[in-house]
């Protein structure tokens, strides 16, 4: 038996990989990168692609942590070793990328933001203020045009907006059931004027200016049309249209800029356009929306309007332990970049993947 697979996992921190588009077409045979940090990458030939069906995929094991390929399937660089210094990640959840294609990660476990070239070079990081020596959940973040850094800190109930330096600027949210307060907020984005958008995990979406003031709020739980029973993250078109993960409902739902329900789409399934644990959401310079489905351990690609286009995914094997994919970013030349969030006895990753043509 097999599942959709671009990547299959030997053993702790022995993987392989291989990119491939998935409409029925292949790649090259075989070809050996230079060495990164003194390991040298295969990416090996894939062969034999029916719609979404992947076999016959020769490769070499290679101890890596991190991936990035450009769009010819080149592999560029990775990082993201296990534990607490520099560079290194015990559970990464949320991922951002500025306007000069730096590269920010939350990381749970660490209690941290880290920020990285796209090239992988750690650049800084910067400590999360703990309550009673616990960090809470961390999930989501993003970095507004003037650097500033916004996380989601679901655990604490709260938004700390930090400077581009690592700062603490201001914290907002406590417990509650007021219209000021958060609970569990966990996806987070910025629109054109800088105001930001935060979903509350139980079933609200709240718009708040820069500094923290609530701006208008909407949402109803419920399994109904443009309601929700467990939200994720959330994004914004060219448009200022809005999009957001319904993790229990199994759907991606559709708003305009003013929170007028527009339409959802997804099923729980393993086909195209259903879902298992859909989690992190990116939408491209041409308005696609980009789903980790993390459940069935994958990326689908869909229209503005929902319809499929394509899909890529991370391998399951039985040999070692299985990718848990979860939060997802693009940065200006389409390259997709993928937290890959393991258990505290496996290595973490962050994998980095070019934009799959589809010719």
């Amino acid at each position: 038996m097999y599942e959709y697979q671009i990547e299959a996992i030997r053993s702790l921190a022995v993987f392989v990989s291989a990119t491939v588009t998935l409409v029925g077409s292949t790649i090259a045979s075989a070809s050996t990168t230079p060495s990164v940090n003194n390991v040298t990458i295969t990416t090996p030939s894939v062969n034999n692609v029916t719609g979404t069906e992947l076999t016959n995929v020769s490769s070499k094991q290679s101890i890596f942590a991190v991936l990035k390929y450009d769009k010819n399937g080149t592999f560029l660089t990775g990082w993201g070793s296990e534990g607490s210094g520099d560079g290194q990640f015990l559970h990464p959840h949320g991922i951002s990328i500025d306007s000069f294609d730096n590269v920010y990660v939350t990381d749970q476990k660490n209690c941290n933001v880290q920020k990285f070239t796209n090239k992988g070079e750690f650049i800084k990081g910067w400590k999360l203020k703990a309550t009673s020596d616990k960090c809470g959940t961390v999930e989501s973040l993003d970095i507004d045009s003037s650097g500033n850094v916004y996380v989601a800190r679901l655990g604490h109930n709260r938004i700390d907006k930090f400077s581009d330096e690592g700062e603490l600027i201001k914290s907002w949210g406590t417990d509650g059931s007021g219209n000021d307060n958060l609970i569990h907020p966990w996806g987070i984005t910025i629109d054109s004027s800088g105001n930001l958008l935060i979903t509350e995990q139980e079933g609200i979406i709240k718009k708040f200016t820069p500094d923290g003031n609530l701006i208008t709020m909407w949402g109803a739980r419920g399994p109904g049309i443009g309601q929700f029973l467990h939200l994720h993250d959330i994004e914004l078109d060219s448009q200022g249209n809005m999009y957001v993960v319904d993790q229990n409902n199994v759907k991606i739902h559709k708003f305009n800029k003013d929170g007028i329900y527009i339409k959802g789409w997804g099923f729980k399934g393993k086909g195209d356009g259903q879902f298992r644990t859909p989690y992190g959401l990116a939408i491209d310079s041409s308005d696609n929306v980009n789903l980790v489905d993390r459940g069935n351990r994958r990326i689908q690609q869909f229209d503005s309007d929902g319809n499929f286009i394509k899909v890529w995914a991370f391998a399951k094997s039985n040999q070692g332990p299985t990718l848990d994919p979860h939060g997802i970013d693009i940065d200006s030349l389409g390259n997709f970049y993928v937290v890959d969030s393991l258990n505290a006895h496996e290595k973490d990753r962050i994998r980095a993947y070019m934009n799959q043509s589809s010719n």
